[in-house]
């Protein structure tokens, strides 16, 4: 996983406001301490180091970065289709349905659930934030499916909901008996 040089360039545009926005909702005692990015063509890490306070910076930008990625992933809801292989804009599986998200930001994952759970920092279920990953499976077997929590006990996810025609990207609350949680996962980057 990697953020490159170009989605860098991308994103840094995209971000420059909404970092500082995120800093003084989300970091309240850092907000002071945290100037606004200023868009360039340099790399993330260049702009973090570039300011005043690297790590509220740091934080304030990978705030914004997940954020982005829950909103590419709501951009798909009832509308993606699932697919199996699919790995996008419109046709998904579970596991291409969050690289595809990802990659919108410029971060390359695996497409497989159970790679995707090994290329994650574990996280306990208290520590769920937008952007991280919920990773299920059934009762007494592994990892084999994986979508993105967004929030308020809700994850977006391309799903197969067996022979119905419904088969598509959508909402569910993780708290869903048929889920079967094994595990969370933060993306590093």
């Amino acid at each position: 996983m990697h953020i490159t040089n170009v989605s860098s360039r991308k994103v840094l545009g995209t971000i420059a406001t909404s970092a500082a926005l995120v800093a003084a909702t989300v970091l309240p005692a850092q907000a002071k301490a945290v100037p606004t990015p200023k868009p360039s063509s340099s790399s993330v890490a260049d702009t973090i180091a570039a300011h005043e306070s690297p790590a509220a910076s740091r934080a304030a930008i990978r705030v914004a970065l997940k954020l982005r990625v829950v909103n590419v992933a709501k951009s798909r809801d009832a509308k993606g289709r699932y697919m199996p292989g699919g790995t996008g804009p419109w046709s998904f599986d579970c596991s291409g349905f969050v690289a595809w998200s990802w990659k919108q930001i410029g971060v390359e994952l695996p497409h497989n659930a159970a790679a995707q759970f090994k290329a994650t920092t574990h996280i306990k279920a208290s520590a769920l934030q937008p952007g991280d990953l919920v990773f299920t499976g059934n009762k007494s077997g592994g990892i084999n499916h994986v979508g993105i929590y967004v929030g308020n006990g809700m994850m977006i996810h391309a799903t197969n909901p067996g022979a119905s025609q419904k088969n598509q990207v959508r909402l569910t609350p993780i708290t869903a008996k048929w889920l079967h949680i094994k595990g969370y996962g933060r993306v590093k980057f």
